[in-house]
């Protein structure tokens, strides 16, 4: 790669990469999710993310359902009240639902499994209690029987195909301990309208070489349906604050904005059917915003550096980009944009003709106005004069002046 190549790249990324920190200091737009069950979605901000000036949008989607402690062969909901709005069935199961498909059907499918299940055990308990004397026709007879109701048994585990049959699809957003993961059966149609016709009793079945093996059946009772959901701002520069929802798509939402000292949001999810009115239930977003910093995302620093393998001291004045938790949190709170930065520094003393050289490289943010940064410079006495990277790398102690003064500020102020 030519020396203008690597210049022009150099010249070209820097502003790319201050740019990406300018954007990431703008006002941002977070999206909060709710279920009908008031159940948070798992990746929702987290509560420390919010800056004065962003905007928390919340939703409450009757429609699905998000992930609880629900253990293997269950559903993700109780079945004498399933929410009536959320399409399709929420089952929990392992991993082996990918290789052997797990689904879901009309009717019921253990009880013929449980009845054969007791009359296996009763002849078992029958033989078992045969006395030592009994003789060899009687102890044949209480054998054959075992065997032929644990041919029952086998028999019943297993079930013929019912229509609908909806296939259970694995949703990687839902995992739960011990490796269990929600599956979604029927994701299209409202668990109303599938309580309705065929009916309420279903059956979870999985597919076992070409037949279907019975998991579990439940018999279905609808609960309360969302009616209207609000939201206040109980905490904060904006509260008390009445928030009013919208609703698109089956989903409501609304939007909030977020101040420096925005603490707590409580959205409220009526239900239908309360003897003295609606059913109110309540579900508190806890917040912790911080102040907008004001400083650029730009830094321009003095700098000291040493070229020529170490033999020559230039100054030079550095430039790198951060992001705002540099300075919200500390240079040290994230990786890139905070402990490590590109540098872009230009060269204004030195051994060589050249008035200035341009370099660009990597900086280390150990601590708020210090960086120690390292790179090459490019650029020679003339056109004829040889690049020699050998003698071109630097290393360098850079100084934030804005930022060195705040920081004696601020430790003069606590020591008094």
């Amino acid at each position: 790669m030519t020396r203008l190549a690597i210049t022009v790249l150099t010249a070209a990324l820097l502003p790319l990469v201050a740019r990406t920190a300018a954007a990431d200091d703008d006002p941002q737009t977070y999206d909060f999710w709710l279920d009908p069950l008031l159940r948070a979605h798992p990746r929702n901000p987290k509560k420390d993310i919010y800056v004065d000036g962003d905007t928390l949008t919340i939703h409450v989607d009757p429609t699905r359902l998000f992930p609880d402690e629900t253990k293997d062969g269950e559903l993700g909901f109780g079945k004498a009240t399933s929410p009536p709005d959320v399409k399709g069935f929420y089952v929990v199961g392992t991993n082996a639902g990918v290789a052997t498909p797990i689904s879901i059907q009309p009717g019921s499918c253990t009880n013929a499994k449980t009845v054969a299940q007791a009359d296996l055990d009763a002849k078992e308990k029958v033989l078992s209690g045969l006395p030592a004397t009994a003789d060899v026709a009687t102890k044949k007879a209480a054998e054959d029987a075992v065997a032929a109701a644990k041919l029952v048994v086998d028999a019943a585990m297993f079930v013929p195909a019912a229509t609908p049959s909806f296939a259970c699809v694995q949703m990687n957003d839902w995992s739960v301990d011990d490796g269990f993961r929600g599956y979604v059966c029927a994701g299209d149609k409202k668990l109303s309208d599938l309580v309705a016709s065929p009916g309420p009793s279903w059956s979870v079945v999985q597919k076992v070489g070409d037949k279907l093996a019975c998991s579990k059946d439940y018999t279905l009772g609808l609960g309360l349906a969302v009616s209207a959901v609000s939201a206040k701002v109980t905490n904060g520069a904006n509260a008390p604050q009445e928030v009013t929802f919208g609703k698109q798509d089956g989903v409501y939402s609304a939007s909030i904005p977020i101040k420096a000292n925005t603490g707590t949001i409580v959205v409220s999810v009526a239900y239908p059917g309360g003897v003295d009115g609606d059913i109110v239930r309540p579900y508190t977003i806890v917040i912790q915003a911080h102040a907008r910093d004001a400083h650029s995302p730009v830094r321009v620093q003095a700098e000291v550096l040493s070229t020529n393998r170490l033999r020559v001291i230039s100054f030079a004045v550095a430039v790198s980009p951060v992001s705002h938790e540099y300075f919200t949190k500390g240079p040290l709170s994230c990786v890139f944009g905070c402990a490590l930065t590109a540098v872009a520094a230009l060269r204004m003393s030195g051994e060589d003709h050249t008035v200035v050289q341009f370099g660009f490289g990597v900086g280390l943010n150990l601590a708020k106005g210090f960086q120690l940064n390292g790179g090459l410079l490019f650029g020679a006495a003339d056109a004829s004069s040889a690049w020699r990277p050998e003698r071109t790398w630097f290393v360098g102690l850079a100084i934030d002046p804005v930022i060195l003064a705040e920081v004696m500020s601020q430790s003069g102020n606590t020591k008094k």
